[in-house]
């Protein structure tokens, strides 16, 4: 299933996208053009794992990208980690402020987003 929308829509079509779920989410989303248009595809539950030996946890209100206003965007630092943020749009607007593309699984339970990025470029 592919869906369209702006940036600034994503918490709600991702809403739209849980109530007809049996679960998380697992998405391939780009960013189309400077105005924010996404399109999201949903993919098989398949996606690659973390070693949970090496599996971290990141809250993303409090990351030091955030805090410190970093221009530089790395997404090493959060791939394959479970990352908490109460607004999915902050989080989606950082990373495409330097990605086209992320590969990832999303979830929203006790009031946060839960988002693992698997990929992205």
């Amino acid at each position: 299933m592919v869906s369209n929308c702006y940036l600034n829509n994503i918490e709600e079509v991702l809403a739209d996208l849980f109530v007809n779920s049996e679960g998380s989410l697992y998405l391939k989303i780009d960013i189309k053009n400077n105005d924010g248009l996404l399109i999201l595809t949903q993919l098989e539950n398949n996606l690659n794992k973390p070693d949970k030996s090496d599996y971290k946890e990141i809250d993303f209100e409090l990351s030091l990208c955030e805090c410190s206003g970093l221009i530089e965007t790395d997404l090493s630092d959060y791939k394959n980690k479970l990352i908490y943020t109460s607004s999915a749009l902050e989080f989606f607007d950082f990373v495409f402020s330097s990605y086209k593309t992320i590969v990832c699984k999303v979830d929203f339970n006790d009031g946060a987003w839960k988002i693992e990025v698997v990929d992205y470029n």
